[in-house]
């Protein structure tokens, strides 16, 4: 027997909040050494889409693919989930920073 689940009946997450996060997959974790403060990963790739899932507020989300350096593999991504002003102000700070460093200025 089944029983059709209508929006406020669910028993399952919550869903998103609206505000932005950044969310790291769990295999990051056995990526940082036990005796290692943290871990520096190259940043190998970054997409971005539009997100408009049916239980989540519109959002933009980047994906930051990190790769292992050295003797270690391994590729993580962690993604970065932003509404529509976080992604404006984060746009115009990049840009406004980039502005400064080609013109030599360093605030």
């Amino acid at each position: 027997m089944s029983k059709e689940i209508t929006p406020g009946t669910a028993s399952g997450p919550t869903p998103m909040t609206p505000y932005n996060t950044i969310t790291f997959p769990r295999a990051l974790r056995d990526a940082i050494p036990d005796l290692h403060g943290g871990r520096a990963l190259k940043l190998d790739e970054v997409s971005a889409i539009i997100s408009r899932a049916e239980f989540f507020e519109d959002h933009i989300q980047l994906n930051f693919t990190a790769r292992e350096t050295g003797k270690l593999s391994g590729e993580y991504v962690v993604r970065v989930d932003l509404l529509v002003e976080a992604a404006r102000e984060l746009g115009e700070t990049l840009l406004r920073l980039a502005d400064e460093l080609e013109g030599g200025e360093v605030a």
